[in-house]
């Protein structure tokens, strides 16, 4: 969003509350990302390029920061790049881990997104999502609830989801042994239920 104001930024935002809505950026560049911040969206997506000072901002205004560490952990790897290629994306991933560690070392809230629909991103790596946000400063349970208590609050659904609550809906992934100590072991979970009914058989 370099190429919109922070005014108007802010005015879709103004309507997006209006309408009962949230405004999630997608923002890559310090700039983006601390106008996005001031001008009270709920989430940047990406912020890949921001440094220190924009992800502070982030702080002071309580927005949250969806990585996407997936679609960079992907890419870099990506086949039939050319050697071109795959060193910009390769230095494209280490601005992007380096963005990310330095969100979750000042406290920036934390949600996964995989960017699902970028070449070689699937609906089924949200537990990838989790390993990396893990791998790059954040405790296990933190990375957890990127995908879970954090999210819904992000999207207005906390009160519905996110945790294991009375009076939530029965939403649970389980998994054999504990996540807490190898969460790759969320690649395959043993059960997945959702609104109380089975949806996922064991598969793995």
């Amino acid at each position: 969003v370099e190429e919109v104001t922070e005014s108007e930024i802010a005015a879709v935002v103004r309507e997006a509350r209006r309408l009962d809505r949230r405004v999630l950026s997608h923002a890559q560049n310090s700039e983006s990302v601390r106008r996005s911040a001031r001008a009270g969206v709920a989430s940047v997506e990406h912020a890949w390029l921001a440094d220190e000072a924009a992800l502070a901002t982030l702080v002071e205004t309580g927005t949250v920061l969806v990585p996407t560490l997936t679609v960079t952990d992907v890419w870099k790897d990506l086949p039939g790049l050319g050697p071109g290629q795959r060193d910009r994306q390769r230095e494209i991933e280490r601005l992007h881990r380096r963005s990310c560690e330095t969100a979750i070392r000042l406290g920036v809230a934390i949600a996964t997104g995989t960017d699902t629909g970028e070449r070689g991103v699937m609906p089924d790596m949200v537990w990838r999502e989790i390993v990396l946000i893990h791998d790059h400063g954040a405790s296990a349970m933190t990375a957890i609830k990127a995908a879970t208590s954090t999210a819904a609050r992000l999207l207005g659904l906390e009160a519905e989801v996110g945790t294991i609550e009375v009076g939530k809906r029965a939403d649970a992934v389980l998994i054999a042994g504990d996540p807490l100590a190898d969460l790759a072991r969320l690649e395959h979970p043993r059960l997945v239920i959702q609104g109380g009914r089975r949806v996922g058989p064991a598969n793995g």
